[in-house]
Order: structure tokens, then C-alpha cells, then sequence
């Protein structure tokens, strides 16, 4: 029978999906400059995590640590909306096959979850398939490459914290609640010093229509989804195996834009559907997916 993280960690992994394809269709036709779209965003998320805060118990002594991270989780979002901006949504998404290298990293050294031989084989073969990716497919430039690296590296602070949290037995809520405070106050403030990306804001009303603040509004619900049930399984099970599972979140991204693509073409994500761009894909991202079951082999 299966751990309770396993199903957790696909039904995350949908909402994630739903959500990055969303943001490639705001990219694509509303706002593609990354500040802008992330304090539109914290509008809405910091009104929620007020609510939050009136009927939940947040206290932690964490509560610095779980800030920061959230600081550097924003940093991830910018990076992902310009990746966003510069290629397919789906070869976006190959940034989680490079965080759950670095997560599984971490936890082998910080909490001594241990690998084996197969593990790291799974580990080449993610390596292999990135670059096969990155150079059969001539949408995916080596700076495209260079910014799904950059996007983990600030994401894995953000996991890692959350595990050595659970562990240490604090509250799910209250380490999303002061993670989520960290990211969403540098969405909203930072933006706002900046003079052109101030600029942008307040002419933002000129430029969108009510569509763009309810497809925002889709992705913060997204988004907080995913984040509480990806925590309920990082609190469940092996932080690197989380990790390497959550990849399946690039074919759920792939089936949605590819959806999405058929049933309103015109609103589609970005994304390339042609016969060899889906060759391609589907090579790498089945190399890749033989890394992840060699990465999920549990040592006996």
C-alpha cells in the first residue's frame, strides 16, 4: 500500500501545474513583466493571509527563518515569469527536476536521508535529460537553461525549511503562514520603489480588463493549494523522494497547455504543439523520468 505523501504530492503537483499554465497565459496576453504580475498577486494573497491570521494560531519561533525563505521563494517566482516570458511553459517546469536534485542534496547531508547506487544513476539521467533538452530543442537557449537553475536554487531554502520545521514538530499552518508573509511583502513593497515597475502599476488598469485580476486571483488560489498539500507530504514522507515525485507536475503541465490549446486555441498558454517540438519533449522528459524512479528507489 502506498504512503499517504505519494497521493499528496500528485494532487500538489496538479494544482502547481494548473497554476504555471495560467501564468504563461497572464505572460502571454495581459502582463509579462514579472514585479507587476507578482503584486497583483500579493493583493489578494495578503488580504487572505489577514483572514488567516484572525482564525489561526501562527505563533512560531521561527518565525525569522520561515521570513527569509519566503524572501527567496519570491525571488524564485520573478525568475520563473521571465524563464515564463522566454520559452514553453512546459521545459519551465524542467526547473523542479533540477530543485529535487539539489532538495535530495540537502537532505541527504542536513537530515541523513541516504541514497543508493540507483539513486545516483537517477541523478545522470535527470542531468542527461536536461541537456539533451536544452540542445535538440531550439527554443530552450543555454540563458533559458542557466535561469531554471537559478529558479531551484532559490526554491530549495524555501523546501528545506519546511522540512527541518515539520520535523522538528511546528505547525504546518504557521510555517506556510510566515513563509507566505515573507514572499507576498517583498511582492507588494519592493515593486513599489522601483520607479518603472511603479509606473507599470499604476497603468496597469489601463492595459488589463476584469479577466486579468480573476485569472490572478485563480492562480493565489492555486498556488495556496498546492503549497498546503505539497507540505502535508513533505511532512509525510522523505524530503528528496517528495521532491523527485513532484516532477510529474512537467507532464501534468504539458497535458494542460495542450488542453487548454484545443479548447481555446486563441487563449492558449505558451506553448509549441508541433510534431517535432512534442518529439523532443517527450524524449527528454521520458529520460527524466527513468532518473526520478531510479532516484525513488528506498534503500532497503
Amino acid at each position: 500500500m502506498c504512503s499517504m505523501w505519494f497521493p499528496l504530492i500528485l494532487i500538489a503537483s496538479a494544482f502547481y501545474a494548473c497554476a504555471n499554465v495560467v501564468g504563461s497565459l497572464l505572460v502571454k496576453h495581459y502582463e509579462n513583466h514579472p514585479m507587476v504580475l507578482l503584486w497583483t498577486q500579493s493583493i489578494f494573497s495578503i488580504c487572505a493571509l489577514g483572514v488567516f491570521a484572525m482564525v489561526i494560531d501562527v505563533s512560531t519561533s521561527w518565525a525569522v527563518l520561515f521570513v527569509v525563505t519566503g524572501w527567496l521563494g519570491y525571488m524564485g517566482d520573478y525568475y520563473f515569469y521571465r524563464a515564463a516570458a522566454c520559452t514553453d511553459i512546459s521545459i519551465v517546469n524542467l526547473a523542479w527536476a533540477i530543485l529535487a536534485i539539489f532538495i535530495a542534496i540537502a537532505s541527504f547531508i542536513i537530515f541523513g536521508e541516504s541514497w543508493t547506487a540507483h539513486q545516483w544513476m537517477g541523478v545522470l539521467f535527470i542531468i542527461g535529460g536536461v541537456v539533451l533538452l536544452s540542445v535538440a530543442h531550439r527554443h530552450l537557449t543555454f540563458w533559458v537553461l542557466f535561469l531554471l537553475t537559478i529558479i531551484a536554487l532559490f526554491y530549495t531554502p524555501f523546501y528545506v525549511a519546511q522540512k527541518a520545521a515539520f520535523l522538528s514538530g511546528e505547525n504546518i499552518t504557521s510555517v506556510l503562514f510566515w513563509m507566505l508573509l515573507g514572499r507576498e511583502s517583498l511582492c507588494l513593497f519592493f515593486p513599489l520603489i522601483v520607479p518603472s515597475v511603479r509606473c507599470r502599476i499604476f497603468s496597469l488598469s489601463e492595459r488589463v480588463n476584469a479577466s486579468y485580476f480573476f485569472l490572478v486571483a485563480l492562480i493565489v488560489l492555486l498556488f495556496f493549494s498546492a503549497l498546503y498539500v505539497g507540505a502535508l507530504a513533505y511532512d509525510a514522507g522523505l524530503a528528496s523522494l517528495v521532491a523527485v515525485v513532484s516532477n510529474v507536475q512537467m507532464f501534468m503541465v504539458m497535458f494542460f497547455a495542450w488542453m487548454l490549446w484545443r479548447l481555446i486555441p486563441q487563449y492558449a498558454s505558451r506553448e509549441l504543439f508541433t510534431r517535432q517540438s512534442v518529439q523532443i519533449k517527450l524524449t527528454s522528459f521520458a529520460i527524466v523520468f527513468v532518473g526520478l524512479a531510479l532516484l525513488a528507489v528506498v534503500p532497503s
